[in-house]
């Protein structure tokens, strides 16, 4: 665990698990690496079962306080909740934003359309922030239509870049 080898770890504790289900250092220890391996929802069940076996009895529960195993699961739970959490939240506004660029990318290619001008590949070169793009609003389709424009000097051998030109 210390050497991060995560894969390996859960093989270990798997194996312990098979000879001693009760055996909670093996929950520990693969509840841990199935965090790290973003596997939250297997973490969640492994220490859900680990809290079921370090619960302390009925009878002695007003009297002590959980036993320190207990505890420890306890605060791994709310570490995997909380990964699991922010997790999803990461997916979902990646999701939202690969949305929105497919959404930006056709409404520009509906106003491209619209203006009769055609398009080609030419690669993707490193023009930084000189792209075509509609403003102010990228998802409006009559907003204005900026492009990056080049322009040649022959007699000169010179040539001149701007960035956007409406």
């Amino acid at each position: 665990m210390n050497l991060e080898n995560y894969r390996m770890t859960l093989h270990d504790t798997s194996h312990a698990l098979t000879l001693l289900p009760s055996n909670t250092k093996a929950h520990y220890r693969a509840a841990l690496a199935l965090l790290q391996l973003s596997r939250h929802t297997e973490a969640l069940d492994l220490v859900t079962r680990a809290l079921v076996l370090t619960k302390p009895p009925s009878e002695a529960l007003s009297s002590t306080s959980p036993s320190p195993e207990h505890t420890s699961f306890l605060s791994l739970q709310t570490r995997i909740t909380t990964a699991q959490t922010a997790h999803t939240t990461h997916l979902s506004t990646q999701h939202a934003r690969s949305h929105r660029a497919f959404r930006e990318h056709t409404t520009l290619a509906a106003a491209f359309r619209a203006l009769n001008i055609t398009t080609r590949d030419t690669g993707r070169p490193d023009l930084e922030d000189a792209v075509p793009s509609l403003k102010p609003d990228p998802l409006d389709p009559s907003s204005t239509l900026h492009l990056p424009i080049l322009l040649l000097y022959p007699i000169t051998g010179q040539t001149d870049f701007l960035k956007s030109v409406a």
